[in-house]
């Protein structure tokens, strides 16, 4: 196999310190770090837009003095870099249609046309029209892989630090990878925490403090149930815990399960535990979402509110005694209108529901239950679909639930995202043998 691209000694600032790394064509490639510094490091020096302070870099078995972004494209190493900051304006056939040079005939039919069949020969359930601000941040990493592959890419570069990925959206993911890996195309992955693609890799390198210690045609089977349970990480998770949420981790779980059959299983088989941390709950029945105090809200909760609605009516419909007249069951619209007016005016929300953002859409389903006033709120991957720009709205809106006294438990099967954003994780497997992490 040829050598698309060589690193040999190479340092830069303190995160790479005489690092090596070589990369042939059709190879997947995982890179696991503890730090997300040396890797954001690696993605500069390897896509070009920042030279190295010392050491060389390889393309094509010879030496690349001068490397840079220009050169990293026309040898075809595309480094992709997360983003969904796009203008309201863009379409998935924008996102996905290489830029074509300015004397090259363009009829937007055609290539809608053809991006339509590319889309569908990929699997991916969008039309070339989808306005890009609709989409997950998953979908539009999905694009921006398929657009480096129509650019006819050797190498494209992934930094899984960008995004949070878990169950069956990675699965999507690895999917992608590999059915482009066996079209020849190579990739080289980047993460800190336990990835999916680790797996699937032709090789994994260990990169600590800047430096590739060990390297793996496959990675053993100890290392990889310590990335899987984070232990490899918990100093670094006890430094950064900061809300006063629980989590709940899970890898083994299967993800097309239901979230209450996973409650269910972990209470009938930790009932000391469940006693502490959730005491007297009682859990709503399999696909209700709220019972006596407790709310479970499932991962695609913002896919279940009904568009042929108002942001009002999604709001109360499940309200039931709430905003009643009385003990009757008959609706007091006078109270729905307050309380959704006074929801959409708190959290910024449009009236209408095709004005509403993903992160908009998830608040606005865990709302529904808000206004029941539960003690306990169960989310299953609460990022699912979720930006990371979109983030820190989720946040806000989440960390007032907890100010008003609701418990937020997240599941979730990325112990990254549990690990920056809870005070304390309770481990299973398969819903069995739990354990306690408490960074607080």
């Amino acid at each position: 196999m040829k050598e698309i691209i060589a690193l040999k000694n190479v340092s830069l600032d303190n995160w790479l310190k005489n690092y090596h790394l070589h990369v042939f064509e059709g190879e997947i490639v995982c890179v696991q770090s503890i730090t997300g510094e040396s890797l954001d490091a690696l993605m500069e020096v390897i896509g070009g837009s920042r030279k190295p302070d010392k050491g060389c870099v390889f393309v094509d078995e010879k030496k690349a003095d001068g490397y840079n972004e220009r050169m990293a494209k026309e040898t075809g190493i595309y480094a992709l870099r997360f983003q969904n900051n796009y203008g309201k304006s863009l379409k998935v056939l924008d996102i996905v249609l290489p830029l074509l040079p300015p004397w090259r005939p363009y009829s937007k039919k055609k290539a809608k046309d053809y991006i339509g069949r590319y889309l569908k020969e990929e699997g991916i359930d969008l039309s070339p029209d989808t306005p890009v601000w609709k989409l997950s941040g998953t979908q539009l990493r999905k694009l921006q892989i398929l657009r480096a592959g129509l650019q006819q890419a050797r190498l494209i570069v992934i930094n899984l630090e960008q995004e949070y990925l878990e169950g069956m959206l990675e699965e999507e993911l690895v999917k992608m990878v590999e059915k482009m890996n066996r079209r020849g195309t190579g990739f080289l992955i980047f993460s800190c925490y336990y990835t999916m693609f680790l797996k699937t890799a032709s090789r994994v390198q260990f990169l600590e403090l800047g430096r590739a210690v060990r390297e793996w045609e496959e990675m053993p089977e100890n290392l990889l149930e310590k990335l899987r349970q984070g232990s490899l990480f918990y100093k670094r998770a006890k430094e950064k815990a900061g809300f006063p949420f629980l989590g709940m981790y899970d890898y083994e779980w299967d993800a097309q399960n239901s979230f209450w059959d996973y409650l269910n299983r972990v209470r009938e088989n930790n009932a000391s535990l469940w006693k502490r941390y959730f005491p007297g709950t009682i859990l709503p029945e399999r696909g209700v979402g709220y019972r006596q105090g407790i709310a479970v809200i499932p991962g695609d909760s913002k896919e279940l509110l009904l568009d042929n609605l108002s942001v009002g009516e999604n709001l109360t419909i499940a309200a039931g005694n709430r905003v009643n007249y009385g003990r009757t069951f008959i609706i007091n619209p006078r109270l729905c209108k307050k309380l959704a007016e006074g929801f959409c005016a708190s959290h910024q929300l449009p009236e209408r529901m095709e004005e509403l953002t993903n992160v908009q859409r998830k608040i606005l389903s865990i709302g529904r239950f808000e206004i029941l006033r539960p003690q306990v709120i169960f989310l299953e991957l609460p990022y699912q679909g979720i930006s990371l720009d979109e983030l820190p709205q989720l946040h806000r809106y989440l960390y007032s639930l907890a100010e008003k006294g609701i418990s937020i438990v997240y599941f979730s099967q990325s112990m990254e995202m549990l690990q920056e954003n809870c005070t304390g994780i309770i481990r299973t497997r398969n819903g069995l043998s739990a354990k306690i992490d408490t960074f607080s």
